[in-house]
């Protein structure tokens, strides 16, 4: 039996959770790199080793909350990225006329604005629910 070392890398999570919580990089049910709505439950493992969030108290609505909150941000920045493409395919063809390009310079500042927040809201989330 051959074992590598990327199997041993999947089992060092299980290991590493304290108090019986799965850790961020069990999740077996991301999408496009966005975190489960049960990123901030604590969880046990089944005998699939999938892990599976446990709701303990009320309180915990508060932490799914923020994980949803957490992927509603997400998708803010990646809309805010895709207006700074837009905002730099503008700038580029207006050829230019001044109207145009102080139009593209606007929509690339509040698309930068838009993401500045994203990412430390964020952030914020991410250091509030680590808290709880």
């Amino acid at each position: 039996m051959i074992f590598s070392i990327s199997w041993l890398l999947t089992l060092l999570p299980r290991f590493a959770a304290t108090g019986g919580a799965c850790t961020p990089a069990s999740f077996s049910a991301e999408f496009l790199f966005f975190p489960p709505w049960y990123e901030f439950l604590p969880g046990v493992y089944d005998a699939n080793g999938a892990c599976v969030p446990q709701i303990v108290n009320i309180n915990d609505v508060w932490l799914i909350v923020l994980a949803i909150t957490d992927i509603l941000l997400r998708v803010v920045a990646i809309a805010a990225i895709a207006m700074i493409v837009y905002g730099g395919f503008q700038f580029i063809t207006s050829n230019g006329n001044p109207d145009q390009a102080s139009k593209a310079q606007r929509t690339l500042l509040n698309a930068i604005i838009g993401l500045v927040i994203a990412l430390a809201a964020t952030s914020l989330i991410q250091l509030v629910a680590g808290k709880f």
